[in-house]
């Protein structure tokens, strides 16, 4: 198999450990570090698979220098210090993660967001997280996100699965992927085509509240499919969630008697059936 290359841009805040995660990705144990000076850039060989890893201080200092080494990464991934709990460092975190993802030539660009020093006491909980950096606003790209421990391993392996997952096939997720994943992973995914199936039926119908109900389940699904590498970011999750926005937008304008039919306003259009629903089968993991 040819070897593949993943490029990686880590950044966040200085002092919450970006570089004892790719230390710990390289080594499989907790090396302590000392703080990034501007940029450091390394490359990890697994297998077949390689990942080049663009590491850049946090300190204020270099923030702005950023996007000087920003080329066109595959992956972003934004680490977060999970025991700060400092109000200012967290909206810097904030404003730093917006001024990245607002980049143009990065736009839709996979982001993983790790949050860091799990294992401490009071580290910030997954929830917490969301809320604090408003992460639940990034709609423009796919978004994972881990509590990890780069002191202890924990969610190590999986944030790593995670990582390739956004732009690799199924032969290099396998690499990371054991079996017990695995056969969830096929239980999730044919729950998600049954749901996908029956969405995008009752949408050709025009059924549009049914439509929804069975996308946003479809969406979940695909989701979670996406946490355990099973599946990529792309096209098919846009087509997904732009199936969900449509149906959203058409049951909106509909007449309280047609409501109560079930039907769809007439002269309602379906997106993308262009051919009276004739044309080729639908792939939705493409």
């Amino acid at each position: 198999m040819k070897e593949r290359v993943i490029k990686i841009f880590i950044f966040g805040l200085n002092q919450v450990g970006k570089t004892t995660i790719v230390e710990y990705f390289r080594e499989r144990k907790f090396i302590p570090q000392s703080p990034t000076i501007g940029v450091s850039i390394s490359r990890l060989i697994f297998s077949r698979l390689v990942l080049d890893i663009t590491d850049v201080g946090g300190q204020e200092l270099f923030r702005r220098e950023w996007t000087s080494y920003l080329k066109k990464p595959h992956v972003l991934m934004f680490v977060i210090d999970g025991t700060d709990r400092i109000t200012s460092r967290i909206r810097q975190g904030r404003q730093e993660l917006d001024r990245i993802l607002g980049i143009p030539r990065i736009s839709g660009v996979p982001l993983l967001v790790l949050i860091n020093k799990s294992d401490a006491a009071l580290s910030m909980s997954k929830r917490a997280a969301m809320d604090k950096y408003q992460l639940q606003s990034i709609k423009d790209r796919q978004v994972a996100i881990y509590e990890v421990s780069a002191k202890t391993g924990v969610n190590m392996d999986a944030a790593l699965n995670a990582l390739t997952s956004m732009v690799l096939k199924d032969d290099a997720i396998e690499y990371f992927v054991n079996e017990e994943v695995r056969k969830q992973s096929r239980r999730l995914l044919t729950s998600f085509n049954e749901f996908m199936k029956k969405g995008t039926s009752a949408f050709k119908k025009k059924e549009y509240f049914e439509a929804i109900a069975s996308l946003n389940i479809a969406k979940e699904l695909y989701s979670n499919l996406f946490q355990l590498g099973v599946v990529e970011s792309g096209k098919s999750y846009q087509k997904l969630v732009s199936m969900i926005a449509e149906a959203e937008r058409e049951s909106s304008s509909m007449t309280e008697d047609e409501v109560l039919a079930g039907k769809a306003p007439v002269g309602a259009e379906v997106a993308g059936d262009t051919g009276g629903g004739k044309g080729r089968k639908q792939s939705w993991l493409e």
